[in-house]
């Protein structure tokens, strides 16, 4: 079953995905000193997340597998399913997703650019279980 409304969240992915990847600097030591680069790769590294939970939101509630009560719950109930491979690199990224919009002031921009460097092929990743399996 195609769902409209989850091809046209996954369809954004690639879009944000190369945003970041052009401003994201080459080393580091580029992107602790740009506050303006900081801000931009939080906030789409978010809606990216935020596509992802509700991706699996809808999944589980067209399949009527649900309702589940977090965010995380529903990363776990896709991976039970069988929908996606791995469940772990996205209940990271859901902590993470949490922690930047209720504890923005205290983000680690490590983190932020290891995340930045090391994790986006999870995100499509995510993208290519969810068209294989819709």
């Amino acid at each position: 079953m195609r769902n409209g409304i989850i091809l046209n969240k996954l369809s954004r992915v690639e879009e944000y995905l190369t945003k970041l990847e052009e401003i994201t600097p080459d080393n580091f030591e580029d992107y602790n000193k740009d506050w303006k680069v900081q801000m931009a790769a939080e906030r789409l590294l978010q809606i990216l997340i935020e596509i992802i939970i509700d991706t699996a939101d809808r999944l589980i509630a067209l399949r009527s597998w649900g309702p589940t009560v977090s965010s995380s719950d529903s990363i776990q109930l896709l991976a039970l399913k069988k929908v996606i491979s791995a469940e772990e690199p996205y209940l990271k990224m859901v902590k993470f997703r949490n922690f930047i919009v209720h504890n923005y002031e205290k983000v680690n921009n490590a983190i932020v650019y290891a995340i930045l460097t090391k994790s986006l092929d999870d995100i499509r990743k995510f993208r290519d279980e969810i068209l294989n399996y819709e």
